[in-house]
């Protein structure tokens, strides 16, 4: 994995391990299982396999990451959280990064294929690609950055513009780490 600024790398998959090759910049904490459980401050919680949730961008915690619809290609943007199935998202442990599983449709959260900023966020079906694998970066304080690497680039889930209205859309944008950049996962 490409050293990203700010914050530490888990590793390449959820509970361990380096990708397949040298050692990880930070390794990844040991599992602790009571973090899936309890959750941190503010009812955040760790990303745990197999476990589903709503996801805030920490710079509009109010909003929630939301599938426009359930088809292939549906525009995921920042809506105002409800309980709606199109608003929770599965953690699936591949070896070699997550992928989030939307609870409405079961496709898998896409970011357009290419290495190049501002690529929007979509559902698609689960193919296993690297524009569906995220890396948890580990910001303290239980935000994550979701870093997806393209084409040699090491890129950022992000909130457009870091917009704070209903309706903006998600991209991928190079990593910096600011608010807009990262995530919060509360019990679904």
């Amino acid at each position: 994995m490409q050293e990203v600024p700010n914050g530490k790398v888990l590793s390449s998959s959820l509970w361990g391990g380096n990708g397949g090759g040298g050692s990880a910049p930070n390794p990844a904490p040991a599992p602790n299982p009571g973090r899936d459980v309890a959750p941190g401050p503010f009812g955040r919680f760790y990303p745990s396999n197999g476990k589903t949730f709503q996801l805030h961008a920490l710079s509009v915690p109010d909003l929630c990451l939301d599938a426009a619809s359930p088809g292939n290609g549906a525009v995921v943007y920042l809506h105002k959280c409800h309980d709606g199935a199109n608003q929770k998202w599965t953690v699936q442990d591949t070896g070699n990064g997550i992928i989030l599983i939307n609870k409405q449709s079961g496709r898998a959260l896409d970011i357009q294929v290419g290495p190049v900023a501002g690529l929007k966020a979509q559902l698609y079906d689960r193919h296993g690609g690297a524009n569906q694998k995220f890396h948890i970066r580990d910001m303290g304080n239980y935000e994550y950055g979701l870093i997806v690497e393209q084409g040699g680039r090491t890129m950022g889930l992000d909130v457009e513009g870091s917009g704070k209205a209903p309706g903006t859309r998600v991209q991928q944008w190079t990593y910096h780490a600011t608010p807009n950049q990262r995530w919060l996962f509360t019990a679904a």
